[in-house]
Parts: structure tokens; C-alpha cells; sequence
């Protein structure tokens, strides 16, 4: 498991955190079918998954996400993954993502039956 948080003062304002993608594979699979939902089955071996992400909503567009974002990928390469993937909201989730040119990206209308589009990425360290 890797994460981080961010503090202002004793207030926790964002964080992210994630561990190896194998983990939490059965956790997307179709009870019925057995077929891996969500593209999950588009990671592939050694990477890591983004299981959290967030930041207070009053401190967005700060940088915070971006920086978060930034120390985990750095630390998660040099843990040995070779890549990065997660499911993201379509809004400044995704577009923190899109700074670091996923190689895969694919929306999901309706994710887990929220009505929102998220989006599925993978990116190589």
C-alpha cells in the first residue's frame, strides 16, 4: 500500500492511496459472468491500482491533487510497478490524470450504478 496525505495545519485537506492492482481484481468481476468489469482487465501485470483519491472540495484547483498525484507516481516506480491505473471522475479527477498522458483511456457511463461517467486509465511509469 502506498499513500499520501496533505495537511493544513491538523486539517487533512487530500490524500491517495493505492496498492498492487492483483488485490482488488475480484472485486470487479461479474458475479454472474466472471468477466472483470470496468476494463479492469486492461491493467495488466505489475501495476498499481488508485483505490482513493480526493481533496477538499473548498481547496481544488490548488495544486493539491496534482502534487499528491505526483509523490505517489514517483514513489510507486520506485517500488518496482511499471504502471499506474484507477478510475476517475469526469472532472478535475480526470484532468489531473490527463497531465500525465495516460496511455489508455475509456469512459464508463454510469460507474457502479452512480449515474456518473468515470473514466478507466492506465499509465506507464
Amino acid at each position: 500500500m502506498i499513500s499520501y496525505a496533505a495537511k493544513v495545519g491538523q486539517d487533512l485537506v487530500g490524500f491517495v492511496a493505492c496498492g498492487p492492482a492483483d488485490n482488488y481484481k475480484e472485486g470487479f468481476r461479474d458475479e454472474d459472468t466472471g468477466k472483470l468489469l470496468y476494463h479492469f482487465d486492461e491493467i495488466g501485470p505489475n501495476s498499481a491500482y488508485i483505490t482513493a483519491r480526493e481533496v477538499r472540495p473548498s481547496l481544488q484547483n490548488r495544486g493539491i491533487g496534482e502534487t499528491l498525484f505526483d509523490l505517489f507516481a514517483e514513489e510507486a516506480k520506485r517500488r518496482g510497478y511499471s504502471s499506474v491505473s484507477g478510475h476517475a471522475r469526469e472532472n478535475a479527477s480526470i484532468h489531473t490524470v490527463r497531465k500525465h498522458n495516460p496511455q489508455i483511456e475509456i469512459h464508463c457511463p454510469d460507474y457502479w450504478g452512480t449515474g456518473e461517467t468515470y473514466v478507466f486509465y492506465k499509465l506507464l511509469l
